[in-house]
């Protein structure tokens, strides 16, 4: 599975990257620059997570889980007209998002048949929001699971312990 880092594993302080470890029980890297074992990716949704921070103003990693829950409603339906309704519900380390009615559907759609791809960095809105997170929370963060129901996408992230 990807990990989406948080900027404080990295070199840029406002980036976020998808580090794919080699091994499945291999730890995280605790410093910016240590040697680890994996791929680091640009995460597809990167571009679009920074369009998020320029249309609200405010660099996720100023803010908090909170501030997403918040204003990534009026984000998605009025500023950007991306969905019709987006809802948070977060419990324990686990984050789900479901999302009515977005224009991302048929690229959602088309990732998810290549199920290697979908599974480990999700599709572009999926990617996007873990990148938010990532920053938000300062964690890494994981995408569990990804279902598509009709016109609702239902996305599960998890916030993983830092090593940190």
């Amino acid at each position: 599975k990807g990990i989406y880092l948080p900027p404080k594993y990295l070199e840029d302080s406002e980036s976020t990257l998808i580090f794919i470890p080699a091994k499945a029980d291999q730890t995280l890297p605790r410093a910016r620059g240590e040697k680890v074992e994996g791929m680091f990716l640009t995460p597809p949704g990167l571009a679009l997570s920074k369009l998020f921070e320029k249309t609200l103003g405010k660099s996720f990693t100023r803010t908090d889980l909170n501030y997403l829950q918040k204003n990534l409603p009026k984000l998605f339906i009025k500023d950007l007209k991306i969905a019709e309704n987006i809802n948070f519900k977060t419990e324990n380390n686990t984050i789900t998002i479901e999302i009515t009615n977005h224009i991302f559907n048929e690229i959602c759609r088309e990732t998810r048949k290549h199920q290697k791809t979908s599974e480990s960095i999700g599709c572009t809105l999926c990617s996007a929001l873990a990148c938010a997170l990532a920053k938000a929370t300062g964690k890494p963060i994981t995408i569990e699971k990804q279902e598509q129901d009709g016109k609702t996408t239902k996305i599960q992230y998890r916030i993983m312990e830092d090593s940190k």
